[in-house]
């Protein structure tokens, strides 16, 4: 399991005697969007075709976050499952690859976690002589018509030198299965043949296989259409039994920990570059951290109610070597693969979509920094704007183009620091109940401190700081626009703060937002309180509900449900006690299906002016927020499906009354 994996070969390899011209002929019809990128597993500058995934979706997931289904695509394609079967395998993730031509991906090898549990096989669909795999500098083309394993320990990089792109099938396997000593006999039909001129006995192994222009079946000539995905008649999904690897919430096992503990501290101990004082530091660390992974696993083992005590865990150790040991550690060496995978166990959220900012825009507003202003040059908060949501509702895409409005005013980011900077409103001078504030809240003196606090911060649309006017050229009345999560349990409070408040109830699907919750608790780019008083995992994401300490013992999925539920139904509840004309709903899959629409009728509610340049910006689609994690997509939370569905009946009561909101909102439009 450790040091025999950096023994193996770097190149091990099978015959196949499988006939793999149905699987190339499945490539002449998967082009243009089929591919992407950001499914390649870590494999730089490869595009691919996810076929078995965390929930069946288009994602990178490669960890625990959920049980493994066919893709679309692998529902399509008879052949790819007829050879997935053949295999008798038990399958992990599986993708389709393209390398695409005179391009090569960087070097790199897998000592994550996931790399721990599982090896990719390879089998080479289209090559070339000029197509080579390099393992610790070693060359092998990797022929068509045979299983390949590379050693993914060690360094490796793929190099297309051919004029065409190399497509392989990538196999994930649990490690201790990675290469079978023997593969199955062939399937029948052993006269179907391919060639790239016409009709040819097998293609002997090692064959290399380019894009064919036309391929020749036996003594049938095919041209493929590239109107779908097959043109074979499509078979129904599950005719062909896949053996799947059956799902578990999976982490080091107390064994498997003290060995990596062990490796790590052999390492550690012939370091030239840690004295023997960071050396005794280094060994209690990680003495103590096997001790209390062994009393979390005995407590929890395998179930994911540990999940977040198996994080804090993870999250103290770095915290208290990580810099230690990334400093001493030789690159490439055992001791840094042991440190690699002990620390990326419960990785499955990726880094977030990132939008291009306007560098001199972000430098201008960077630099803005004001004293609180004096009472009598603060303007009046005209009919201030509050979005209100759950946290992942799509807050942020309706902020950020909001605020292109021309009349409204904002701070330009979430106001966590501008509310609870002021001590009476942080959840901690109350000993963390939670974040519900009330009109009671709403003090003279902290409506005052409040407004100087948001006005220290306005600016409008291009960034330019109310402050940085000259006194008389300031409005003296402005519209706010203001949007925290938090804000879901301050409606009371915002009301007795600002009396003419506006607000816009945003609204996310249930299964959709408790998904992007639990990405957003993973991910741990959420935290809101960092060691929060009574929670025993250590730091908490979002905002804090009434009952937050009920909640030890949950599944991070049964959190993010939680969290959901108390967001909608306070605010329903809040926004029942205000007149009708003060508050509108909007379904975030309305803004971003019909986002021209649905912001016209925001404009209209709140009596704001639309112009040219906002219109320019709503002409197509909205740009992905600033806060999104990976990117979009309608099934992205199947992923999460199986502790979704779990949670769903608890919920459904609520999500029953939210539906008919947006089917009144929808009704509503169409009846115009």
């Amino acid at each position: 399991m450790t040091a025999l994996t950096f023994d193996r070969p770097c190149f091990q390899h099978r015959p196949l005697s499988f006939d793999l011209l149905p699987l190339i002929q499945e490539l002449e019809h998967w082009e243009g969007a089929a591919w992407s990128s950001r499914t390649a597993g870590g494999l730089g500058n490869t595009e691919a075709i996810p076929l078995i995934a965390v929930g069946g979706t288009l994602n990178d997931d490669f960890a625990i976050a959920g049980p493994l289904q066919p893709t679309s695509a692998l529902a399509a394609s008879a052949p790819i499952r007829q050879f997935l079967h053949w295999l008798q395998l038990p399958l992990g993730c599986c993708r389709l690859v393209r390398l695409p031509a005179q391009t090569e991906t960087p070097t790199q090898a897998d000592h994550s976690y996931h790399g721990f549990r599982y090896q990719p096989l390879q089998v080479p669909l289209l090559s070339d002589p000029a197509v080579v795999w390099y393992c610790d500098d070693q060359p092998q083309h990797l022929a068509v018509g045979t299983l390949w394993q590379v050693n993914h320990y060690r360094r490796y990089r793929w190099v297309n030198g051919s004029d065409r792109p190399a497509v392989h099938l990538v196999i994930e396997v649990p490690i201790a299965l990675a290469l079978p000593a023997s593969l199955p006999a062939s399937l029948p039909d052993p006269g179907v043949s391919f060639t790239l001129d016409g009709p040819k006995a097998h293609p002997p192994q090692g064959v290399a296989v380019g894009w064919p222009s036309r391929l020749s079946l036996g003594k049938r000539e095919m041209h493929p259409d590239t109107s779908g995905p097959s043109s074979a008649p499509a078979a129904v999904p599950g005719e062909i039994p896949l053996p799947l690897v059956p799902y578990q919430f999976q982490i080091l096992s107390p064994e498997e920990m003290g060995q990596l503990l062990g490796i790590l501290g052999q390492d550690i101990a012939q370091s030239p570059s840690l004295s023997s004082e960071h050396l005794s530091q280094v060994t209690a660390v990680l003495q103590t951290f096997g001790q209390a992974w062994r009393q979390a696993f005995e407590r929890f083992g395998c179930d994911r109610r540990g999940e977040l005590t198996y994080q804090g865990l993870l999250l103290n150790l770095k915290s208290e070597v990580g810099r230690l040991l990334n400093r001493s550690l030789a690159t490439p060496g055992q001791g840094r693969w042991a440190w690699t995978v002990i620390t990326s166990q419960l990785t499955t959220a990726p880094r977030p979509v990132l939008r291009k900012l306007d560098r001199q825009l972000l430098a201008k507003r960077s630099a803005q920094v004001f004293d609180l202003p004096e009472r009598e040059s603060l303007p009046q908060f005209d009919r201030p704007i509050f979005i209100v949501s759950t946290p992942r509702a799509g807050s942020t895409l309706l902020y950020e183009t909001l605020s292109q409005f021309p009349d409204l005013w904002s701070i330009g980011e979430e106001s966590h620091d501008a509310i609870e900077g002021i001590p009476e409103l942080h959840p901690a001078s109350h000993g963390y109940p939670s974040n519900r504030l009330t009109a009671a809240a709403a003090t003279p003196a902290v409506t005052q401190l409040l407004k100087q606090r948001f006005t220290q911060k306005l600016q409008d649309r291009r960034g330019e700081a109310f402050l940085a006017l000259p006194p008389e050229q300031r409005p003296t009345s402005i519209r706010f626009l203001e949007k925290t999560p938090k804000n879901a349990l301050r409606v009371p409070f915002l009301r007795a703060t600002f009396p003419d408040a506006r607000f816009i109830f945003l609204y996310r699907e249930a299964k959709e937002n408790i998904s992007s919750l639990m990405e957003g608790w993973r991910s741990r780019r959420f935290i809101s309180y960092y060691n929060l008083p009574g929670w025993a995992a250590g730091d908490w994401s979002f905002f804090l509900p009434p009952d937050w300490p009920q909640l030890a013992t949950a599944t991070v999925a049964e959190i993010a449900a939680r969290q959901w539920a108390v967001a909608n139904g306070q605010i329903l509840e809040d926004l029942a006690a205000i007149d009708r004309r003060h508050w509108c709903f909007v379904p975030c899959a309305e803004l971003v299906r019909q986002p021209r629409q649905t912001l016209k009728r925001i404009s209209d509610f709140a009596d704001l002016t639309w112009d040219p340049e906002l219109d320019a910006k709503v002409a197509d689609t909205l740009p992905v927020s600033k806060m999104t994690l990976s990117a979009p997509s309608p099934d992205k939370w199947r992923k999460n499906g199986q502790d979704i569905l779990a949670v769903l009946p608890q919920i459904q009561p609520l999500i029953d009354r939210l539906e008919n909101l947006y089917d009144d909102v929808v009704n509503a439009e169409r009846s115009k």
